[in-house]
């Protein structure tokens, strides 16, 4: 009796732990979160492939897409050229407002920057300028409806 209950124990773990495999492998990650009426919502690339997920307003929901060639070069042109690795983030903490994220993982480095302190204000510019090429995919592959 130990010993299967043992097993349907290891055997849950498993299941557990490959289901959030899809968090863990991407390039391109984009997320929003919190507020007073808190939204969780991520896009996750890999490949040519977007997984995004939706929760809040009493909505959740997941979608799968692809991205064409020229989409997912859009996209790298608009973190290039606005530089998101020089991006600085302000140091004072904000809260109850929606923080946006994004992260890149190269070969040679991860990059990670968030609003959650704000940007500093020489760098908004650029800052949105990612952000909105990351808002432009989502309504192009109209991704917020369920």
């Amino acid at each position: 009796m130990k010993r299967l209950l043992l097993l349907l124990i290891a055997v849950l773990g498993l299941t557990g732990c490959s289901s959030h495999k899809i968090f863990e492998e991407y390039d391109i990650s984009y997320s929003r979160s919190g507020g007073l009426a808190p939204i969780y919502e991520n896009m996750l690339i890999k490949g040519q492939t977007v997984h995004y997920f939706y929760e809040g307003h009493g909505k959740k929901y997941n979608k799968k897409s692809t991205l064409s060639q020229k989409e997912k070069t859009a996209l790298y042109q608009a973190i290039e050229s606005n530089k998101l690795s020089t991006i600085r983030e302000d140091y004072k903490k904000v809260y109850d407002h929606i923080t946006t994220t994004v992260k890149v993982r190269t070969p040679r480095e991860d990059i990670y920057k968030n609003d959650g302190s704000f940007i500093m204000p020489q760098d908004q510019k650029r800052w949105e300028n990612i952000v909105g090429a990351f808002e432009a995919l989502v309504e192009e592959k109209n991704l917020r409806t369920p």
